[in-house]
C-alpha cells in the first residue's frame, strides 16, 4: 500500500519495520534468540510489563507507537539489554506469564528436535547411497489424497549425462568419440 499509494519503496531495516516498535530479534544470556513484535498498544504494554519496565507505558518517549518510532534506538537498547540478562527459557516463561507476544528463533538443531515438527513429520529421513540416511525437509503441504514423497536425496553424479547429451542432439557415436578424446 505504501508503494501503491505513495510511491515509497521501503528500504531494509533488518528485523525492524517502519510501522511498529518494538519489533526485532534479541539475543539472550545463553546466546539464543527471541523475536518480539509489539503490533498494538496492549501488546506493547504487556511487553513492557514482562521486562519489568511498566514505567515505559507512561514515559512520553514510548507511550505511543509514533513516539516509539521516533525513539526506536533507545527503546531497542532497553529491551536488548534486558534480554541479555536472562536465558531464553526464563524470558519465554516470563512473557507467557504476562501474555506478551514472543517466539523463539530456532536453529536447525531446535527444529530437528522439536516435538511438534516431529509429530507433523516435517523432517524426513531419506535413504542415501553415500550417507546411509539424510534428514531433509519433507514435502509440504501434506495432502490426504496426494501426500507426496521424497524419492531420493539427489541423482548420482552423471546419471543423466547420456539423456542430456542425446537431448543436445549428439548421437551415441559422437558421445563415444567425446569420451574417447577425454572431453566428457
Amino acid at each position: 500500500m505504501e508503494y501503491d499509494q505513495l510511491g515509497i519503496i521501503p528500504g531494509r531495516k533488518g528485523n525492524r519495520t517502519g510501522w511498529t516498535v518494538p519489533r526485532n530479534l534479541y539475543e539472550t544470556k545463553d546466546a539464543k534468540w527471541l523475536a518480539i513484535s509489539g503490533t498494538s498498544q496492549p501488546i506493547v504494554e504487556r511487553i513492557f510489563k514482562a521486562i519489568g519496565r511498566e514505567d515505559l507505558i507512561t514515559n512520553p518517549k514510548f507511550a505511543t507507537n509514533q513516539k516509539r518510532l521516533e525513539n526506536v534506538d533507545e527503546l531497542e537498547a532497553i529491551i536488548a539489554g534486558w534480554m541479555k540478562g536472562y536465558t531464553q527459557d526464563e524470558i519465554l516463561e516470563r512473557f507467557v506469564h504476562f501474555e506478551a507476544t514472543i517466539a523463539p528463533v530456532y536453529t536447525v538443531e531446535d527444529i530437528v528436535n522439536d516435538p511438534h515438527f516431529n509429530h507433523r513429520e516435517n523432517i524426513a529421513d531419506v535413504p542415501d547411497a553415500h550417507f546411509g540416511s539424510v534428514k531433509m525437509l519433507n514435502v509440504a503441504p501434506k495432502l490426504s489424497r496426494t501426500p507426496g514423497e521424497i524419492r531420493h536425496t539427489g541423482a548420482e553424479l552423471g546419471s543423466y549425462n547420456e539423456t542430456l547429451y542425446g537431448e543436445l542432439g549428439l548421437t551415441p557415436e559422437e558421445i563415444e568419440g567425446l569420451k574417447k578424446d577425454g572431453i566428457i
